[in-house]
């Protein structure tokens, strides 16, 4: 009785914790008003996951996934801000590889939108049928395909101007190949990705590592499995050995740097992540090809 008394109070100050540490995070990296925009362009994000369906009254899931969200947005924002002043078409296209819900693609449609970039049409990439459902449901367009098998889909359009891949790549068998195919088979020459940011790599498989994660998902799947969770000097190394040259790169803390609560990275680093790492790529096949055995 008195353990789960504990344990109870251990994780609400975990919790309260968590949830400061991200609200001074964001003020600290200017991410409150996006956070603020995106929130009014999508105000339900509950049904996110197949897998995983937490509570919208959840203060931390909600906040974190907002803060993500917010990251990835800015990101991709200023991808296309780049492609748009180089590019004299009418309508740039994305494809959103690994996209579960299609919010990502209602925020940037709204946010190009008041910002005068032009028409911007998306598609999204999921294995799971019922992320595609989703996703068409609301209004999108969607196809299910595997990240690895993507280039040889039925019905895809093989040359966006963008790819966007936001905590995909680490649940994936094969992110080498993956990359390089999309370097090599398509003529797209920008990327967008962001992964979970860890100091040093490791093989995910939690449900392997933490049995006791199981209890979480009804079923071990693609999306709720990491197969690789490497660190960003790793993935850098991947992403030029596969065609890809990173050109911007930053890390979302989730917690304030230079500030009392950046030791709870410590705790984030155990239960969570600290972060998450996100990059623009471009493609550059130089070093890529150096390598004859492909």
């Amino acid at each position: 009785m008195a353990k789960n008394l504990i344990k109870e109070l251990l994780k609400k100050i975990f919790y309260k914790c968590a949830i400061e540490s991200l609200h001074s995070a964001n003020r600290q990296m200017g991410r409150l008003g996006t956070i603020e925009k995106i929130s009014s362009i999508v105000p339900n994000i509950g049904d996110q996951y197949s897998t995983w369906k937490f509570e919208t009254s959840d203060t931390y899931d909600v906040i974190k996934i907002r803060s993500i969200h917010a990251f990835q947005v800015e990101l991709a924002l200023d991808a296309l801000k780049k492609i748009r002043s180089q590019s004299a078409k009418n309508a740039l296209s994305v494809v959103d590889i690994g996209d579960s819900s299609g919010t990502h693609t209602r925020y940037l449609k709204e946010l190009c939108s008041e910002l005068d970039m032009g028409e911007v049409e998306f598609l999204s990439v999921n294995l799971d049928s019922d992320a595609v459902e989703r996703i068409v449901a609301k209004g999108g367009r969607a196809i299910q395909a595997r990240a690895e098998d993507l280039h040889q889909a039925a019905g895809y359009q093989k040359h966006p101007d963008l790819y966007l891949s936001f905590q995909t790549l680490e649940h994936l068998f094969d992110p080498i190949s993956c990359l390089r195919d999309l370097a090599v088979e398509t003529s797209t020459e920008y990327f967008v990705i962001t992964v979970p940011f860890l100091k040093r790599s490791r093989v995910g498989l939690k449900h392997l590592r933490k049995p006791g994660s199981v209890r979480r998902f009804k079923e071990i799947n693609a999306e709720n499995t990491h197969i690789f969770e490497l660190s960003p000097e790793d993935w850098k190394l991947i992403f030029r050995f596969s065609g890809w040259k990173p050109i911007h790169e930053e890390v979302f803390h989730m917690f304030p740097r230079r500030h009392m609560l950046s030791l709870f990275r410590y705790a984030l680093r155990r239960y969570d992540f600290e972060g998450f790492y996100g990059v623009i790529l471009k493609k550059s096949l130089e070093e890529s090809h150096t390598y004859k055995d492909w």
